[in-house]
This record gives C-alpha cells, sequence and structure tokens, in this order.
C-alpha cells in the first residue's frame, strides 16, 4: 500500500507517494523507498528512488555517498544516478533515479544463457574497477537487469581502492562465475517446476461382465461380490 512521504532536497520541499522495496519471497527493505513525485523541478524525474539513512551503520551510508561520487562517470549508465543527499521525516536519504528491471534473484528475471548473462556483466564490472572501486557484496540482490542491460545497486559494502591491485581481475571473475552459478540453479529450478509431472497414465479395469447364471433374483452372489471389490 502506497504511503505519502515529504523529503527536503536542497532548498526544495517534495512530497511524493511509494512504498518501500519489497523483493519475494521475503526481502523487505524498510529503508529503500520507490516513489513517484509530480514536481515541475526538471532536475528530478517523476520516478525516484530514496535511500533512507540507519542510525546504527551511518559509517555505511557515510561510505556510499563516497562511492557514488567517486563513480560519477558511470552514473546514468553502469549505476543509478544520484541527484543528492536529502531528509526524509528527519533522517538523511540518498536520492537517486529509479531504474526499474529486475534483480537477477527475481523470478520474473528474463531467461538468458550463462554466456550471455556473463557477457553482461563482465563489461560493466570492469567499468566499475577500472574507477577504483572493487564491490565487497555483489550478489543476485544488488544485480539487475534493466532492458536487457546489467545495473549494480547498493554500494554500502564497496571499497574504493589505492594503488594498484594485482588480483582485481582473478576477484572479478570468481564473482562473475558465482552469479552465472546462481542463475544457472534459479533457471532449472524454475524449469523443474514449470514442467508438467510424468504421470503414469492408469489403464482402467475392463468392467467384470457376471454371468447370468450368478444372478439370483437382482442380488449378487457372494463369490461375485468379492471378486469385484478386490
Amino acid at each position: 500500500m502506497e504511503e505519502e512521504y515529504t523529503f527536503h532536497l536542497g532548498s526544495k520541499q517534495f512530497t511524493a507517494f511509494g512504498q518501500s522495496v519489497f523483493l519475494p519471497p521475503d526481502l523487505h527493505y524498510t529503508k529503500v523507498l520507490k516513489l513517484s513525485q509530480d514536481t515541475d523541478w526538471t532536475l528530478l524525474p517523476k520516478r525516484i528512488v530514496a535511500k533512507k539513512e540507519d542510525c546504527k551503520y551511518r559509517h555505511l551510508f557515510d561510505s556510499e555517498i563516497r562511492v557514488y561520487e567517486h563513480l560519477q562517470d558511470l552514473q546514468g549508465s553502469a549505476i543509478p544516478i544520484m541527484y543528492g543527499l536529502g531528509t526524509i521525516d528527519g533522517d538523511r536519504a540518498l536520492v537517486m533515479s529509479d531504474i526499474g528491471g529486475t534483480a537477477l534473484i527475481e523470478e520474473e528475471t528474463p531467461r538468458m544463457e550463462n554466456s550471455q548473462l556473463e557477457a553482461k556483466l563482465v563489461p560493466v564490472l570492469r567499468q566499475i574497477r577500472s574507477q577504483g572501486v572493487r564491490l565487497q557484496d555483489l550478489s543476485s540482490l544488488n544485480v539487475h537487469l534493466c532492458e536487457g542491460e546489467i545495473r549494480i545497486v547498493d554500494f554500502e559494502a564497496a571499497e574504493i581502492l589505492v594503488g594498484d591491485q594485482d588480483d582485481e581481475e582473478s576477484d572479478m571473475a570468481g564473482q562473475v562465475q558465482d552469479l552465472v552459478d546462481f542463475y544457472e540453479r534459479r533457471r532449472k529450478g524454475l524449469e523443474a517446476i514449470a514442467k508438467p509431472h510424468n504421470r503414469r497414465k492408469r489403464h482402467s479395469r475392463r468392467p467384470r461382465t457376471h454371468g447370468r447364471n450368478e444372478r439370483l433374483d437382482g442380488a449378487v452372489k457372494p463369490s461375485s461380490a468379492t471378486a469385484v471389490t478386490k
């Protein structure tokens, strides 16, 4: 059910409607809001995502802001656009573009061959690595497929690298393989669910015909009744 939210971004105040993000079967992101707003401010699209700060993990919130700023060149392509830091109900909130699409963990994600998924993942992850950022918690939750392209969200645990990292390519290859393996397991599981069960065809027994001598005054002899009910 949609709720009304009032948030501030810079010197402007907005009213928006939406709800927190839920991924079936039981993943509820209460701090991430998908919102629609009707302001005439051209810098802000109608559909946005606001990620509220969790006071228990302020350091992660601050880290995500730094990573978005560091990856500014990739905003709007490999990652969402960060429009700025605002407040909702007194809490800090990152205001970002709504990239749409589906997370790899969702059943609605379009099916493809493993090689196709790998071919989509590698260039995006290399772009992020080339900007000096390592994705520490890359998973099927924060990899989205949007109109056939891969987008990455959620940078709380991402690390801005300092200096050369010789093992980055092999580390990235391992992440890609983990995602592809998960996708394959999920795909096979869905296919197994959708596949009709092969049931044995049950051959109906031909009804036993009683001889005329077995019926006496419309009744069945005890011996015949036993044979029928076996």
